[in-house]
């Protein structure tokens, strides 16, 4: 995500890429990583959706790793 975002920003395309996830794949590092990432490199060419089913493979959400995902997101500055 972080590599495609940066390209377009430097072609200067006004082009917006989607990024789809779940609430149990935001317990993953490299979704923060990237979410980390394209606020440092001011990449507003992203729009992030996340399915808030409560549901991973190991159970639900708030049983396996209880984050609270707006806080998450809106810290590493995505609004």
């Amino acid at each position: 995500m972080r590599l495609i975002g940066i390209g377009f920003k430097k072609s200067r395309k006004s082009i917006f890429r989607l990024c789809f996830a779940c609430d149990g794949e935001c317990n993953e590092g490299s979704v923060w990583e990237a979410a980390m990432s394209a606020p440092h490199f001011k990449l507003l060419n992203l729009i992030a959706i996340v399915d808030l089913n409560s549901m991973q493979s190991d159970g639900r959400t708030c049983d396996v790793m209880n984050v609270h995902l707006e806080n998450m997101w809106k810290g590493f500055g995505w609004t």
